[in-house]
């Protein structure tokens, strides 16, 4: 074992634990500086700091999984039905919540439809600001090497939700308003709620396009779009807090419906999955063949 082999042994023997390390400090630091300093640049490397730690472990476990990292951001291919479910479920889901926050008799802001020719352009700058290198780019396919991706997926979302708890207490985040109003505790089983929820959607969606990260890239920036959009953090403006109970209980309900019916989920077909996963591409054949 060369010096290089021997001194990230430990990244190679344990990716996801340090990958969850590495985000866990960027986004520690970058939270405390933005607090203390109230440096913007500090909240955007808080908020991407899961891409910049997946990036980190990847350049630590080695030149190939930088590649492959990387590569997976550009695996267009894929069914129809995936591009469909990033770019539609988010708009759907909040719709629905609208309308299960209307039945309550709660008011819908006119605001909340203001701006929609920023749409576009929004979407775009979304999709530049992602944290999907990290979560589904980088621990996905480390996980369900050894483990269920129903599973994966889950864990991926716990982790996620108490990733974003400095977000809490930074203004300016979506988490840190909607505390403002609702206390803590409460915001915090709600959203998380929503986002281990997200975490299997999103999950699905790469592990269906066999570990593609566009399609969790894009749900990711249409989500991202629709909260500046709707502005469903605005609990004022909702009436209260039906609206966000609501949005994450559907969400909920897709993550279920996703699970049961999902063969990349099912029990009985998740060790077969794995192995079809881990069978090396034709382009990693090839590369091995040339060496």
């Amino acid at each position: 074992m060369d010096s290089h082999t021997a001194r990230f042994a430990f990244v190679r023997n344990h990716p996801v634990m340090t990958f969850f390390v590495i985000t866990f400090l960027i986004g520690s630091i970058a939270a405390l500086s933005l607090f203390f300093t109230r440096i913007s640049v500090f909240g955007s490397i808080a908020a991407s700091s899961s891409s910049l730690g997946g990036i980190v472990t990847a350049a630590l476990y080695g030149k190939k999984e930088i590649k492959r990292l990387f590569a997976s951001q550009a695996q267009f291919r894929f069914g129809g039905w995936s591009y469909l479910t990033a770019l539609l479920l988010p708009p759907t889901l909040v719709v629905g919540a609208i309308l299960v926050n209307m039945l309550f008799g709660h008011p819908f802001p006119a605001s909340a439809v203001e701006n929609w020719q920023l749409i576009l352009p929004m979407f775009f700058l979304s999709l530049l600001q992602g944290e999907e290198i990290g979560w589904r780019g980088f621990a996905l396919p480390h996980l369900v090497k050894n483990t269920r991706p129903l599973t994966a997926a889950l864990l991926i979302g716990g982790v996620w939700a108490c990733w974003q708890l400095p977000l809490y207490f930074l203004p300016g985040f979506i988490q840190h308003d909607i505390a403002q109003t609702s206390g803590f505790v409460v915001t915090f089983v709600i959203y998380s709620t929503f986002v281990v929820a997200a975490s299997v959607i999103f999950s699905w969606l790469s592990l269906r396009s066999r570990n593609s990260l566009v399609p969790a890239i894009l749900i990711h920036g249409v989500l991202n779009v629709c909260v500046w959009y709707f502005q469903y953090q605005n609990t004022h403006a909702y009436g209260g807090l039906t609206m966000l109970i609501a949005l994450s209980l559907l969400w909920v309900v897709a993550a279920v419906l996703v699970s049961v019916t999902s063969p990349i989920f099912r029990t009985q077909d998740a060790a077969l999955f794995r192995r079809r996963l881990s069978q090396p591409s034709i382009l990693e054949v090839a590369e091995h063949a040339r060496v």
